[in-house]
């Protein structure tokens, strides 16, 4: 298996759990990138071949089948299992304390709230089982709209977070251009910068700090060559301080003879 491979069969149970797919492109430049060109108009060269597909970042094994992740996707998907193992844990105790799996476990919570909705329509409507089906089929396509429309609040909630960052990024990044005109693009920045004003950092006092630890490591390494090269300059001197001095020993020695 491919080091870049990872097994996440699960159970049929999981399987039903949406997946939903993220943007590639996260940062400002990659926005203006895609703005450029008109509507239509072909850039690859006639008889030139149409570039290789990008190869998947990680590739992973879910349900018995491969699937191959973006580097965003792969991200996505760790933050959330980050985010979701405390509760999991959490999940896994209380269904070990009832002898369960955990996903029988969420089984059986919802067999039994669905059974007690069922419960109270049948003391309502007694014998009536068509006026029960009914309303058990009403309720499950509310209960469906209410989960769908939770997940579609989160993913909107995701995609404003990340618009908002986008923006801070690209007004900051003007800021930045003034005090250093050279940086002529976003993708320009560090890999390293663009992370620490991703988690909250304002990006200039990001490219400030970067720039201090690169000067940093420039000092030390040339003051450590001048270090060395006062040490091999002294050692040198010393071996030669011996030798004159045996010398003169010796001539003093030859002459009073």
């Amino acid at each position: 298996m491919d080091e870049n491979t990872m097994n996440l069969d699960t159970t049929p149970e999981e399987s039903e759990q949406t997946t939903e797919e993220t943007e590639q492109d996260t940062t400002p430049a990659a926005e203006e990138s895609g703005a450029s060109g008109e509507e239509g108009n072909d850039n690859t060269a006639e008889g030139e071949p149409e570039p290789e597909p990008e190869q998947p970042f990680l590739n992973i094994r879910f349900n018995h089948e491969d699937k191959g992740l973006t580097q965003d996707e792969a991200k996505e998907w760790a933050q959330k299992g980050m985010r979701y193992e405390s509760a999991y844990n959490a999940l896994t105790r209380v269904a070990t304390a009832s002898g369960q799996k955990p996903e029988e476990f969420l089984e059986a919570i919802e067999k039994a709230d669905r059974d007690r909705y069922e419960n109270e329509l049948r003391e309502k409507y007694g014998d009536d089982d068509d006026a029960v089906s009914k309303m058990m089929k009403l309720y499950d396509i509310e209960r469906k709209d209410r989960i769908s429309a939770a997940e579609q609040a989160e993913r909107d909630q995701a995609e404003a977070q990340k618009q908002s960052l986008q923006q801070r990024l690209a007004d900051e990044f003007v800021q930045l251009q003034k005090e250093f005109p050279t940086l002529t693009s976003f993708d320009k920045l560090p890999q390293s910068v663009v992370k620490a004003a991703s988690d909250g950092m304002p990006l200039g006092y990001a490219y400030l700090l970067h720039q201090h630890y690169e000067n940093k490591k420039k000092t030390d390494a040339e003051n450590s060559a001048k270090e060395a090269n006062k040490a091999s300059t002294g050692a040198i001197n010393t071996t030669d301080d011996k030798e004159n001095g045996g010398m003169d020993a010796f001539q003093r020695g030859f002459w009073s003879s």
